[in-house]
């Protein structure tokens, strides 16, 4: 029998107050990134103009760009760049000791499971919105579900060697230049990019890789065609997001699918993966405790989350 170990009360508590804090805290670390550099007046041929100026991360210099003269519209714009930094700046200051204790305190209770290289990685998608585009589908994804199911994931099942995302069907078209900008800039160095049965691999020497499949890539492996259409509107599906903390104490906001799609996307890798079964075992599990299949998931994925001792016997 599959063994859901759940949360003890100190453990629940900690990842809640984490949660109640993140919509600010983390909003402001996004608007103190987009808000990086700053706004300044400038005199030029007679005529203040409102510049707006960035570091660049490859030489250190500043990046000028005009926003035009000076006149309502402008200094509106610029009162309301420097109230954002302003409340940005104020509320990260405000939870820093909150979030460093519950770094602390999820370490004691071996809640820091994401490995810190994986988590910049994640934390510059999201900063940056590349997440978007894509939807993190590997044994990370199953730490975005413990806060709703009050479960523990086993660590052996989180263990990710590479990081796997599935393009969004969605969009139209992927802006893999920026995904790659983003991904070189977080591990510093120059990534080779290969395509190879229907999987992109993107790698930096020494850093942690990336793999890039679509929906054909899941639907290919599919048993029929309930399944095929199911994974299908799986993909479109709203994403699941939460929130985890990573070896260096700090938060990860994970965008990832619904748990009852992971555990069908999981089956489908499962049948030639040992890990990948191991993972729609324990998802499987997970939802039927948690949450619910529907009549047609189980119809078509049956047996799905429950321990083959348990099993109806066949006929």
């Amino acid at each position: 029998m599959i063994d859901l170990k759940t949360m003890n009360s100190a453990e629940r508590d900690l990842i809640e107050a984490l949660a109640e804090v993140w919509p600010d805290y983390g909003r402001s670390l996004r608007d103190k990134h987009d808000l990086d550099g700053g706004m300044q007046w400038k005199f030029a041929k007679g005529h203040e103009y409102l510049t707006r100026y960035r570091q660049d991360p490859e030489t250190g210099k500043k990046k000028w760009s005009s926003l035009g003269r000076r006149s309502p519209e402008t200094e509106a714009t610029y009162a309301e760049f420097m109230g954002r930094r302003a409340n940005a700046r104020e509320t990260i200051q405000a939870h820093k000791d909150e979030i460093t204790l519950a770094g602390r305190l999820a370490r004691a209770h071996g809640l820091t499971r994401l490995p810190t290289r994986n988590a910049e990685i994640l934390r510059s998608f999201w900063l940056n919105s590349v997440d978007t585009q894509i939807t993190l589908f590997c044994g990370a994804s199953l730490l975005a579900y413990e806060r709703d199911s009050r479960v523990v994931v086993p660590g052996d099942l989180v263990r990710d060697e590479r990081l796997m995302f599935v393009f969004d069907p969605a969009v139209e078209s992927v802006e893999l230049d920026g995904i790659l900008d983003v991904y070189q800039d977080v591990v510093d160095g120059k990534a080779r990019v290969s395509q190879r049965d229907d999987i992109m691999t993107v790698q930096v020497s020494g850093a942690v890789g990336l793999d890039f499949v679509n929906e054909r890539y899941l639907l290919d492996r599919a048993t029929g065609h309930d399944q095929a259409d199911l994974l299908s509107n799986a993909l479109r599906a709203p994403p699941f997001r939460g929130l985890t903390i990573a070896s260096d104490g700090q938060p990860v906001e994970l965008k990832t699918f619904a748990p009852q799609a992971f555990a069908m996307m999981a089956h489908t890798l499962g049948q030639e993966d040992e890990v990948w079964a191991e993972r729609a075992e324990f998802a499987g599990a997970l939802v039927r405790e948690c949450w619910e299949f529907d009549s047609d998931q189980e119809a078509a994925f049956p047996g799905l989350g429950i321990d083959p001792a348990d099993a109806p016997p066949r006929m």
